[in-house]
């Protein structure tokens, strides 16, 4: 019961996010579309912080459980457009709102492990030692975050898609040279 019941609470949050901007709606409006009573609504969720925090991780989690492959960071980065394009509505009001910081972190997460699958490879291939290791993995999710955040700055008005898809050409060729490169300064 407690799954089908925080099911509806977002559901209805999202149906009311992709009407309204974040910082509009209310826990009363979110009960009164699902119709439970404020205090089932507080049981499962402290506030709509914590519910918004907690939809970000869900779908952060699941397009992390749907992409195992190691070669996985076009495939994760253009499932999380398509998640994007989708709820395009949703994310600017998240974005424009002031718990934005948490959408970021969720962001960060997923950029995180995209980039840590995609070079996972590489690094054994290239015996690679952890402290270059981290820096590799700073470096390309700090790009892949970039690239969004621009994308989401541009009021997603660009298809981002050719984008991540020429990253990752482009980043392929270089890592294998930049991980000879760091080899051989050993």
């Amino acid at each position: 019961m407690a799954g089908f019941t925080e099911e509806a609470i977002r559901e209805s949050f999202l149906k009311l996010l992709e009407e309204h901007p974040l910082s509009s709606i209310t826990v009363k409006e979110i009960v009164a579309d699902c119709g439970i009573n404020r205090n089932t609504f507080y049981y499962h969720f402290q506030d709509i912080p914590s519910l918004l925090e907690r939809i970000i991780e869900d779908d952060c989690n699941r397009i992390i459980s749907e992409n195992t492959d190691p070669d996985s960071l076009e495939s994760c980065l253009l499932m999380a457009a398509g998640l994007a394009e989708n709820r395009r509505k949703q994310i600017l009001h998240i974005y424009d709102s002031d718990d934005r910081q948490v959408f970021e972190a969720g962001l960060w997460k997923l950029c995180g492990y995209a980039v840590q699958a995609f070079l996972r490879g590489f690094f054994i291939k290239y015996n690679v030692g952890q402290e270059q290791q981290d820096f590799l993995l700073r470096y390309y999710k700090g790009v892949c975050f970039g690239i969004t955040m621009e994308y989401l700055e541009s009021g997603m008005s660009i298809d981002i898609r050719p984008y991540i898809r020429w990253l990752c050409a482009i980043k392929q060729g270089q890592i294998e040279e930049l991980l000879e490169k760091m080899g051989s300064e050993d």
